[in-house]
């Protein structure tokens, strides 16, 4: 690749250029688009963190409900196979699974190019999940606090 200095130089000092130039393109804006989204994606898995270590009470415990989340994951989301291969029930139950919208976005912005104005059908939904993880966590973490002092 083309060495230069500058705005554009990236780690290891590669260019990435930009459209039309050497090594612009499909990945030009990747940072800002992955970050942007990278930053919701690890706040619904902090919330998902925060959610398991509310409800159990020793770190055995937690360990076992974090992999009762990620392997169902891991294994609906489409990372390891294509949900279009899946039964349709498991097709539906995809929907519920914040790292599918999050891989969809992923590879949108990576492979294709897509800004965040053609992947507000996976950001809203990833959005909501994280709304809805800290409020359940907030919820009942209040409620066992109350518990503890009463």
């Amino acid at each position: 690749p083309h060495q230069r200095a500058g705005p554009s130089t990236g780690a290891g000092g590669v260019d990435r250029g930009t459209a039309g130039q050497p090594g612009g393109g499909v990945g030009q804006g990747v940072e800002v688009g992955v970050g942007g989204v990278g930053v919701e994606r690890h706040g619904v898995a902090l919330g998902i963190g925060l959610l398991i270590s509310t409800v159990s009470t020793t770190q055995a415990q937690a360990m076992q409900a974090s992999l009762f989340v990620m392997l169902p994951s891991i294994l609906l989301s489409g990372f390891m196979f294509p949900r279009e291969s899946m039964p349709t029930i498991l097709q539906w139950l995809t929907n519920v699974v914040p790292l599918t919208y999050f891989l969809q976005i992923l590879r949108g912005i990576i492979l294709k190019g897509n800004g965040l104005e053609q992947l507000w059908g996976q950001t809203i939904p990833l959005a909501i999940f994280g709304f809805a993880i800290f409020y359940s966590k907030g919820k009942i973490f209040f409620k066992l606090f109350v518990q503890s002092f009463s």
